[in-house]
């Protein structure tokens, strides 16, 4: 690659991330792909070697500046390892001279996990696709890609598209919103997922003016009043990530994405119907992703980046200013985070490799909050993944059962105290008569309710359970050879970043 490659800035959400980032912290997301077959470790590691030569966007790392922060390009590859870790854990993915990206297997699971300073959902996906056609590519047809230039790749697409003549403004609202909880336990990170036909949840929501996207917005509600220990006095607040590249058009693999606020503001008693809180959530996200809203969120965004003030203020100063903002901004404002990709499909060969994907938006304790839900569809299966800090599962009880309440087939699984015990598989199946929802043949308990898992028919067929490995730990330090980068005038220029 040319010399003036070797240093790009950030992109204007990036910088914000940023802020975040420390020795031990960053903010870290997942998107993983559940193959039919067991991943072959050298010939994943050889995929990654291709795809990081074909798609250079990738290969950077994040470097404070004098008064911004900055990516650099590293020749050092992505780590790939057995995935035998705490799933998407703070820390700083490239400070050990590799790029804001890993990659991970398990049996059957190829996991990628990116530092949001790098990259956002849209980017991992297309990174994956690209991931995915090099390790399949003994039966994948050649095909010519679409050329994207690294410019195209690597633009920021906040001031391509910024318009200051605009008077659209962000949103900003100064209510402050119900807590879910208290963080219990440091070192706890608990992951459910749900599996659920997309048929089914478009009947339910279509048959109350909702899009899916609400429909799961108005059951993550429901449950957070029906689990919630004391009467809640406060709106309830979800945080829906928006992708902003099907309003304005771009091809950059950088953050572009915002988020809009979906406020619950009805009645928050335990006696509130379901059918009460989708007849208040109805209709609010369509109104909350209007392009002239969005246009707003990126003018008050990229114009914050470009103030004249800020920018002479030397980075060190901004950073603890930035990070303390942005954390108390998501804790005052934010019950929740809810995020949806959307169906993907990665071409009719790849997807026939595929039994399932799963997103899990990353810790967001660095946040102060606790609970965040991921969604994404593939092949006619929703797949949501409910993470969180905190000891109780109620919530994620409340959660799936309302949906096999209100007809939803849901087959459950879980990374944690899930009696899963492969010793005791039923080739019948399990399932949990209390929860009303399937489980893996090899649950001996629902990792929801704690009760016993019956054999009986279940609801949805065609999966086995992805386990996770039986230890999960800290990952440790990756040890990797920093390359030597002789002085020159355009690492000065990134190091002011000018």
């Amino acid at each position: 690659m040319s010399e003036k490659y070797c240093w790009t800035r950030t992109d204007t959400a990036a910088i914000m991330f940023s802020a975040l980032q420390k020795e031990d912290s960053s903010r870290v997301f997942r998107f993983s792909v559940v193959l039919k077959e067991e991943i072959e470790p050298e010939k994943l590691k050889a995929a990654v070697k291709r795809t990081m030569e074909h798609l250079p966007a990738f290969s950077y790392r994040f470097k404070k500046g004098f008064f911004w922060g900055y990516l650099e390009k590293t020749d050092i590859l992505p780590n790939v390892t057995e995935d035998d870790k705490i799933i998407s854990q703070p820390r700083w993915l490239g400070k050990n001279g590799g790029p804001e990206l890993e990659v991970l297997y398990y049996k059957r699971r190829l996991t990628l996990e990116f530092s949001h300073v790098l990259t956002d959902g849209s980017g991992a996906v297309a990174f994956t696709k690209a991931l995915l056609k090099e390790y399949f590519s003994d039966v994948i047809p050649f095909e010519e890609d679409e050329e994207v230039s690294f410019e195209e790749l690597t633009e920021n697409a906040y001031k391509r598209h910024y318009n200051k003549n605009s008077s659209a403004k962000r949103e900003s609202s100064n209510e402050k919103v119900f807590v879910i909880d208290k963080i219990q336990n440091e070192n706890t990170a608990r992951y459910f997922s749900g599996l659920m036909p997309v048929s089914q949840l478009k009947e339910k929501s279509k048959s109350r003016g909702m899009t899916i996207t609400e429909y799961l917005a108005a059951v993550y509600v429901y449950a957070i009043i029906q689990s919630a220990k004391e009467a809640i006095d406060k709106p309830i607040a979800l945080s829906i990530p928006i992708n902003f590249r099907g309003h304005f058009p771009s091809k950059t693999v950088r953050n572009f994405s915002g988020d809009t606020s979906l406020k619950y503001t009805g009645k928050t008693e335990k006696d509130v119907s379901f059918e009460d809180v989708c007849e208040d959530i109805k209709g609010k996200l369509k109104n909350g992703i209007d392009k002239n809203i969005i246009q707003g969120f990126i003018n008050g965004t990229y114009s914050l980046t470009v103030n004249p003030i800020l920018r002479i203020v030397p980075f060190v100063i901004k950073q603890p200013v930035l990070d303390a903002s942005q954390k108390k901004n998501h804790a005052d404002s934010m019950t929740s985070i809810l995020t949806n990709l959307g169906n993907i499909s990665f071409g009719e060969v790849l997807d026939s490799k595929i039994e399932r994907l799963e997103c899990v938006g990353g810790d967001i304790r660095i946040y102060g909050l606790t609970t965040m839900a991921s969604v994404v569809s593939f092949n006619g299966y929703l797949n949501l993944f409910l993470n969180s800090s905190v000891e109780n599962t109620t919530l994620f009880r409340d959660f799936f059962k309302t949906l096999s309440e209100d007809g939803v087939d849901v087959r459950v699984e879980s990374s944690h105290d899930n009696g899963f015990d492969l010793s005791r598989k039923s080739e019948t199946g399990k399932r949990c008569q209390s929860c009303g929802v399937d489980l893996g043949e090899e649950y001996t308990v629902c990792p929801l309710c704690k009760n016993k898992a019956t054999e009986e028919k279940k609801h949805i067929e065609g999966f086995e359970t992805a386990a996770y490995s039986s230890e999960f730990k800290e990952r440790n330090a990756v040890s990797a050879v920093k390359t030597a980068h002789k002085p020159s005038f355009e690492k000065l220029r990134a190091f002011f970043n000018l």
